[in-house]
């Protein structure tokens, strides 16, 4: 399965789901609740690694507002 895909899965979306409210709907990363948008948070499951990925852990995750996701992936360049 490509990730595209696996992203649209529920799997996916359970996993997200749950990374999301275990953090309390708060980026773990800068601690917002994320940009408000049609009144839904705009946050996003960040994995730490790719380790197990299609299988992860909930530890893999990390609940990241858009504005921390984009710069987390820009440092990891």
């Amino acid at each position: 399965m490509k990730r595209k895909e696996y992203y649209k899965s529920e799997q996916w979306k359970m996993l997200r789901n749950t990374c999301l409210a275990m953090a309390g709907y708060i980026c773990q990363e800068c601690g917002s609740a994320g940009r408000q948008v049609g009144g839904q948070k705009i946050l996003q499951a960040h994995h730490k690694t790719y380790a197990r990925l299609y299988n992860e852990d909930l530890e893999d995750l990390m609940c990241v507002c858009v504005e921390c996701h984009k710069r987390i992936h820009k440092k990891m360049r």
